[in-house]
């Protein structure tokens, strides 16, 4: 059979296949069984890639023609849309339609298709192992990244794994290159998955491997840092960062001021004026670490962003956020703490990263049992596993007494990186004004939490765990971590619908329990 299309001279003789699993941009998906089609004229603003389906497998093809009916909804008007494309490209050029095997046993390097010739394609999913001879670790060096940024690399992304796929080593997107990895102790495997969406694309990446008995990330006398950087045991408790993630100056006793004097203080002063003609969802970009307690809780194993939740920082080592943000990540060393931030994808010079070392979730909840706190006291501690050092981008947040509650009409603020428009989450720090609402107005426990309102002005996805910040006195206290932010459910819905309201869980209430077990666990 030979399909042609009218505005083109593509022809194909091939036999069509039984089936074609279709896609547009990453989110329409249309199945299709085909006897026989006539390509009509196409629309040159479409860009669509599909899917060749064959038995459990499915490979990537090049667009060559396009079929479109559309489905459209105007003043009530419904039609309905096709989306099919046809080629004839090679499966083999795509390279990514079989398990790709290395011996490690040989120094080698694996790279994304196409690399060093152009970008990678859309809609690919490749996987490779590589294996090294029994009892020999394998170390990966990367020559070059260069793969389309997302939040927590939810798009395009590599992600390397242990010998079993439950065992990430890192999920990386991005323009750095990633820090050198080494396989899972006793483990002479590691498998990578380098997948693409139907977006941008960029040059791909080029890495090194090689193995051996005695393989090490660290020259000989260095020692391994948590995030794989190296540095020399007597910079240990220095009191300075060599690490970049705190490891050198783990338990060294340093001394932490409980409810720091100088709380609630911005070197960098915010704007507290909304004057924009576009009020945003989320409202508006904050001034670059105007808000100096604001932190990111991210996946430790996403480079260079897995941004999840908010959080406060109330001293040098406690950061106080939801428990719904952590309940997912109870146990130490599996949430990045982030702070100084400001966008995701660029660094500022105050930037800090920390692990945590401990969750405490009210009342002294830790590990899996965590997962049994109750939404009406939503709130959390993260001991971080060092210190910080207060510069003008980190400051600690002043923590209200027992007894303070914010009063209805109060003027306050929310900060963090949620959605914007609904659309997709903000690269920078955004802030928004909120107006403390009576229990009439809302729905909630007054002794726990605290409703806030600001029509078309609301917290959104992301923005969980962050502060509810209010101006007394001339400081900044941190009166609530942003428990749920739609009138739809907890974690999802429309954001600033009709009558949407946002709940934060009252640090007010748990004054004395904050004091208690930081002085615990300090």
């Amino acid at each position: 059979m030979k399909i042609c299309t009218t505005r083109t001279t593509i022809c194909s003789d091939d036999e069509l296949p039984k089936s074609w699993n279709l896609g547009l941009n990453g989110e329409v998906s249309v199945y299709l069984k085909l006897k026989g089609l006539e390509i009509p004229d196409l629309d040159d603003s479409i860009d669509m890639k599909y899917h060749y389906q064959t038995g459990d497998n499915y490979h990537n093809q090049e667009e060559i023609a396009t079929v479109m009916i559309a489905l459209k909804f105007f003043q009530f008007t419904l039609g309905l849309v096709l989306l099919a494309a046809l080629a004839t490209a090679d499966i083999d050029e795509y390279q990514c339609h079989d398990l790709y095997e290395h011996d490690a046993s040989i120094k080698g390097t694996v790279s994304s298709p196409f690399y060093g010739k152009r970008e990678y394609h859309n809609g690919l999913w490749c996987e490779y192992r590589i294996r090294a001879p029994e009892g020999h670790r394998i170390k990966i060096t990367f020559k070059d990244f260069d793969v389309d940024p997302s939040g927590s690399c939810g798009q395009d992304q590599l992600v390397v794994y242990g010998k079993d796929k439950e065992s990430v080593l890192g999920i990386y997107c991005g323009y750095e290159k990633p820090r050198p990895i080494l396989s899972n102790p006793d483990e002479s495997e590691i498998r990578l998955l380098f997948r693409s969406d139907y977006m941008k694309a960029g040059r791909g990446f080029l890495l090194e491997y090689e193995s051996g008995p005695n393989m090490q990330l660290c020259e000989s006398g260095y020692s391994e840092c948590g995030n794989r950087n190296c540095y020399k045991p007597e910079k240990k408790c220095d009191g300075i960062d060599d690490c970049g993630d705190g490891t050198d100056e783990e338990n060294c006793n340093f001394p932490v001021v409980l409810e720091p004097k100088e709380c609630g203080i911005q070197e960098i002063k915010p704007k507290t004026i909304y004057d924009s003609p576009d009020r945003m969802v989320g409202g508006e970009p904050a001034i670059p670490n105007s808000w100096p307690w604001q932190v990111s809780l991210q996946n430790r194993y996403s480079e260079p962003n897995g941004h999840f939740c908010g959080g406060s920082l109330i001293n040098a080592q406690w950061v106080l956020t939801a428990t719904h943000c952590v309940a997912g990540y109870p146990h130490p060393g599996e949430i990045k703490i982030v702070l100084g931030a400001h966008g995701k994808f660029t660094k500022t010079p105050y930037e800090q990263t920390r692990i945590s070392a401990r969750v405490i979730s009210y009342p002294d909840l830790e590990g899996d049992d965590i997962r049994r706190y109750t939404i009406t006291h939503d709130i959390s501690l993260i001991k971080l596993n060092a210190p910080v050092t207060f510069n003008k981008g980190v400051q600690p947040a002043c923590l209200p007494s027992l007894g303070w509650h914010a009063q209805p009409g109060w003027s306050c603020y929310a900060t963090g990186w949620g959605v914007s428009r609904g659309s997709g989450g903000s690269d920078a720090l955004k802030q928004m004004e909120q107006i403390v609402q009576p229990i009439q107005n809302c729905s909630f426990n007054e002794q726990t939490q605290i409703c806030v309102e600001k029509p078309q002005n609301s917290p959104c996805h992301g923005d969980s765990g962050g502060p509810l910040q209010c101006k007394l006195g001339g400081k900044y206290f941190v009166f609530g971590a942003a428990s749920f932010v739609t009138t739809t459910n907890f974690m999802s819905g429309l954001c600033t619908g009709p009558g949407a309201m946002t709940v934060y869980a009252s640090s007010a209430d748990k004054a004395d329990w904050i004091k208690t077990i930081i002085s615990k666990y300090s």
